[in-house]
């Protein structure tokens, strides 16, 4: 069906949309957000083509209705947009230049836990700030 929950959270603060390798990521982002008391369902979208496909129900049940959707792609946000919206947060690497071995820079571009709960966290912060 191109895309599920992979961890379901009844009116999760967070969705968080990822897929391939940065599932396992997602997973254990999640997790530390939730022992810092911010609930966050976790969506695997493998195929956006497939997804496309499905009702507008199913995708509604995938997608949730979280206050805050963050994408985490190890490659670029293009076309993230349509699922994080435009008050969320894409975690992507949108630049061209650096070669390594995603050990050595994932950290660089943030891809590592603490980095991304913190801008989770802020994003949160600004959000009930504006309300």
């Amino acid at each position: 069906r191109g895309g599920y929950a992979l961890k379901e959270v009844d009116n999760a603060e967070v969705s968080i949309f990822s897929t391939g390798s940065e599932c396992a990521l997602a997973m254990r982002v999640s997790q530390r957000l939730e022992e810092e008391g911010i609930s966050s369902r976790v969506v695997s979208l493998m195929s956006w083509e497939l997804f496309d496909e499905q009702t507008d129900e199913y995708q509604q049940s995938v997608i949730g209705n979280a206050a805050l959707n963050v994408s985490i792609e190890a490659q670029s946000s293009f076309g993230w947009e349509r699922f994080v919206g435009r008050h969320g947060v894409s975690i992507a690497v949108d630049t061209f230049g650096m070669s390594a071995r995603y050990s050595d820079i994932k950290d660089y571009f943030g891809f590592n836990e603490d980095g991304i709960v913190k801008k989770v966290k802020q994003k949160l912060t600004v959000q009930s700030v504006v309300k």
